[in-house]
């Protein structure tokens, strides 16, 4: 992941804790350090940090979009977890007799 921070920013601090607490790396852009960084926010019409993208380009959003979208992923993951045991039990329950 990608995200764009700035010091002195509460929820940028917040938004780091989660990713790495997911054990999620991350590269992070301090846009007071990045010119770079502050261009790119500012071309795009963001305002605030922080700004976080996935690692194939996708926008999540801020802290609390990020809270979403690691709360899908993990539903998401639940969900694959769930249906591979099921497709397990399932097959062992309609084997065909030899």
């Amino acid at each position: 992941m990608r995200i764009y921070t700035q010091n002195s920013c509460n929820f940028c601090k917040k938004s780091k804790e989660l990713l790495q607490s997911h054990n999620i790396e991350y590269t992070e852009i301090n846009i007071e350090e990045s010119a770079y960084g502050k261009k790119f926010l500012k071309d795009f019409g963001y305002k605030t940090v922080p700004q976080i993208w996935t690692d194939d380009g996708a926008h999540i959003g801020g802290y609390e979009e990020l809270v979403e979208h690691l709360s899908q992923k993990r539903k998401s993951s639940i969900l694959d977890s769930d249906m591979n045991i099921s497709v397990m039990r399932d097959a062992a329950f309609y084997k065909k007799p030899q």
